[in-house]
């Protein structure tokens, strides 16, 4: 196995970068934490929507077609997760009754659980299309494409020998 000076001084650099990014990480986690603990104004979706307006159409950095465009992303969101929290409750209400039925259908419950955490995990991936969609509009770029691209970075720079 020969290295290059490139791998050479790679390696460590990739490591610095990895440690400082896992620090950051860490800093972001625990800001995080204090800011859930102090967030107790919100109580469901209604709120959260008037939130989401209020800052929209206060915010002085946004042009008329920002505000619309996003306040489009807010409707179409709130649109979406309560179609979905509907049918959970819908699911919910089966699974309960199901819990008490005679003979108990265990492949029933089992089907319900699937269906269950295929909608939470369909809420997170609109919720995350939402917030994409209005850094867009915002400008700040893609999180998806930030990620593709460490992960292309990371997978190109794992196992590497020359």
């Amino acid at each position: 196995m020969i290295y290059s000076i490139q791998t050479f001084l790679l390696v460590p650099l990739l490591t610095l970068a990895l440690l400082v990014s896992g620090c950051s990480h860490q800093k972001i986690e625990k800001r995080l934490d204090e800011r859930l603990e102090q967030e107790s104004g919100i109580r469901g979706s209604v709120d959260l929507n008037l939130e989401a307006a209020t800052l929209i159409e206060k915010s002085t950095q946004l042009s008329a077609e920002q505000r619309s465009r996003l306040y489009s992303v807010v409707e179409s969101l709130h649109a979406r997760l309560k179609e979905m929290r509907d049918e959970s409750w819908r699911l919910q209400s089966i699974l309960i009754k199901d819990l008490f039925d005679t003979p108990y259908n265990s492949g029933e419950v089992q089907a319900i659980e699937e269906r269950l955490i295929a909608r939470e995990e369909k809420k997170v991936a609109a919720i995350i299309e939402a917030v994409e969609r209005a850094n867009g509009i915002l400008g700040h770029g893609s999180l998806y494409h930030q990620r593709v691209l460490q992960a292309l970075i990371n997978e190109a720079y794992s196992g590497r020998e020359e």
